[in-house]
């Protein structure tokens, strides 16, 4: 039930909803001009203020392409991912390719603005209407029928603005995270370089060290052989005992509430893999080279063949080794050794092999306390992020249903 004042209309009842070309591309005089093109990968910016590409006159008058004025709302009809169903608004007049769809408000009824968050909104929803089948995208004809909920342009106005806000607070976050990330990648870099306090170097694997460090490999600082575990898991056994595959630890964290379980008559044939808490796990394969240190909450868990299982020895601290093995310089070395082509696999006999630097244990003790530090920030950053865009999704429902009102 809308609020007094509120209507639902099609958008082709307040929008000229149109797509572009793309000129031949073997054609040079239809490129590099002063025209811009925007391409369905550029969707992504949410607000456009410069694209890549420019056509000439010449290639705009031999192709579909044709100028959006700033304003446009643009709507990616197809592509890979989840490009799909995107929207983005135009700060700068430009063409676009086949792949997109500009929609044109009617002013008199209709904000640019407003319908931009309404359309960014209905995200999932539009998706749906063709499937999750990368083949079908989206068309005129189905944008065209597509409902908003239409307040009176004042309140658009404000709720667009309130929205608004919402967006920049995430662009902040989104760049408080990615700077935080800039700066472990440069900070893992230096430090297993560097280390901490250093004037004299020495040669090493690969990178200079400083004089007091030495290189092991990993199979000379795993306490136990390095190896894989279960091989042939079977069904999911809802009661069963947690196992860590390959693909559990992407980002370095393992998904404990996602692990698959084993029976335990299968369990008990692989205590060799049993986890205690403490140890490293490399990914093998879908990931390789991805790592994480096993949680003490695994304790009594297995590790698939998809994962190999490092128990540090005396030599080296696990918090040390996962920090290594993670940085530029660990993930380079654990990469050199992936095989295959079509899906990227290292062999646990090359993994054993992989050199790394080590510190006195103070040392190791110092740089795994300073990225750990480093790492619990993004973690804030990330859950703030996180929490911004949970409640645009709820301010949004909120705002455009008319559930809630935004006062003059």
């Amino acid at each position: 039930m809308l609020p007094e004042g509120w209507e639902n209309v099609s958008l082709g009842a307040v929008c000229q909803i149109t797509t572009g070309g793309t000129p031949n591309r073997a054609v040079p005089e239809y490129w590099n001009g002063d025209i811009p093109w925007m391409s369905s990968g550029e969707i992504n910016q949410r607000i456009v203020r410069n694209v890549a590409e420019h056509i000439t006159a010449l290639g705009m008058a031999n192709s579909n392409a044709r100028r959006l004025p700033a304003g446009t709302v643009m709507m990616a009809l197809n592509g890979q991912g989840k490009t799909r169903g995107k929207v983005a608004l135009l700060q700068i007049e430009t063409t676009c390719n086949q792949s997109l769809a500009g929609l044109i408000a009617d002013r008199t009824r209709l904000l640019s603005d407003y319908l931009f968050h309404s359309l960014d909104a209905q995200y999932q929803d539009i998706r749906n209407i063709t499937g999750d089948d990368a083949r079908n995208g989206l068309n005129l004809g189905i944008l065209r029928a597509l409902a908003i909920a239409l307040p009176p342009l004042d309140e658009q106005q404000r709720i667009a603005e309130v929205l608004r806000s919402v967006d920049d607070a995430i662009a902040r976050a989104k760049v408080a995270v990615k700077q935080a990330s800039h700066a472990i990648d440069g900070m893992l870099q230096r430090l297993f370089v560097e280390g901490i306090g250093h004037a004299d170097f020495k040669d090493g694997y690969s990178t200079p060290i400083p004089a007091s460090w030495d290189e092991k490999s990993l199979g000379e600082l795993s306490a136990t052989p390095i190896t894989y575990g279960v091989v042939q898991p079977g069904p999911n056994v809802v009661d069963g005992i947690p196992f860590v595959r390959g693909g559990d630890f992407p980002n370095g964290k393992i998904d404990i509430a996602a692990l698959r379980k084993i029976g335990k008559d299968v369990a008990s044939q692989y205590r060799r893999t049993q986890l205690r808490g403490g140890e490293i796990v490399v990914s093998l394969v879908g990931y390789p080279g991805a790592c994480a240190i096993v949680p003490d909450a695994l304790a009594g868990a297995n590790v698939a063949r998809q994962a190999a299982l490092i128990r540090p020895s005396k030599e080296v601290f696990a918090s040390y080794l996962y920090q290594f093995l993670r940085s530029p310089i660990g993930q380079a070395r654990l990469k050199k050794e992936t095989i295959g082509s079509a899906q990227q696999v290292i062999n646990l006999r090359d993994l054993k092999e992989v050199i790394v630097a080590v510190p006195p244990k103070r040392e190791q003790e110092q740089i795994a306390a300073i990225l750990a530090d480093l790492d619990a920030f993004v973690e804030l950053e990330t859950a703030n992020l996180d929490k911004l865009t949970a409640l645009k999704g709820s301010i949004a429902a909120d705002l455009l249903s008319g559930r809630v009102r935004v006062p003059a």
